[in-house]
């Protein structure tokens, strides 16, 4: 019977880079959540007078990078939220760099689309955060890790 080499989120680190070059990234803290980028291919639709079967004809077009997400404890004040909320007002773009537990790293180009925040009576309270991603993902494997 095969071993399975599949991995839980414990351990996984979202930092966000600095506006320097090369660029200083500084943790987000109380992490719950991750959801990284979904980047999506277009469809161009090429369809003409004769194409086959009266059907549509599409090539691939410009990739998407979509968006990630980065769900947190809330802690009103703290360094993470005035980091958010500050990228959120100037509109600046940085770099995100997702830490797996297996160490590889996913890293891109984003600004803050959103920023939203919960607070119930009986649980903790919650950020999340929407990153509009600008660039394509670079995805780094270290050299050591060898993957199934």
């Amino acid at each position: 019977m095969a071993v399975t080499n599949a991995n839980i989120g414990y351990n996984t680190a979202v930092f966000v880079g600095s506006a320097s070059s090369p660029a200083v990234y500084t943790e987000l803290q109380e992490v719950t959540e991750c959801t990284p980028p979904n980047e999506q291919v277009d469809d161009v639709e090429v369809t003409h007078y004769k194409s086959p079967g009266r059907t549509r004809e599409y090539v691939p077009g410009l990739i998407e990078g979509g968006e990630a997400e980065v769900t947190m404890n809330r802690v009103p004040g703290s360094s993470t939220e005035t980091l958010l909320l500050n990228l959120k007002t100037t509109g600046a773009k940085r770099s995100i760099k997702i830490t797996w537990p297996n160490t590889v790293e996913w890293v891109f180009t984003f600004h803050v689309k959103g920023y939203s925040t919960e607070a119930p009576v009986d649980g903790p309270m919650r950020a999340t955060v929407t990153f509009k991603v600008d660039t394509n993902t670079t995805i780094t494997v270290p050299s050591a890790l060898v993957l199934p």
